[in-house]
């Protein structure tokens, strides 16, 4: 026995619950902004790490991977410093 869908249509949602959601985005994108530098790092030194047990555990293509990624990890981090520090002494 077959039974009929029913279409369901949400209701439309007002721009003030539009603007609010934007807001929350925003501040999250900013939240995240501010700590890019750490999460960079924080990211390169798990990299590194798996890096480290992949040659441990006799993975060598992936240790290889792994340590590209974390090198490149270590210039992104150097690059975005010197930038950082660039930019500060303009203003």
């Amino acid at each position: 026995m077959r039974t009929e869908q029913k279409l369901v249509l949400l209701p439309p949602i007002s721009n003030s619950v539009k603007f609010s959601l934007f807001l929350h985005t925003l501040d999250l994108v900013i939240k995240i902004g501010r700590y890019f530098s750490i999460i960079s790092i924080v990211l390169t030194g798990l990299n590194l790490f798996f890096a480290v047990n992949d040659f441990h555990g006799n993975s060598i293509a992936f240790g290889i991977l792994h340590s590209l990624f974390a090198a490149s990890g270590i210039v992104f981090a150097t690059q975005s410093r010197v930038i950082e520090c660039i930019n500060k002494s303009v203003i």
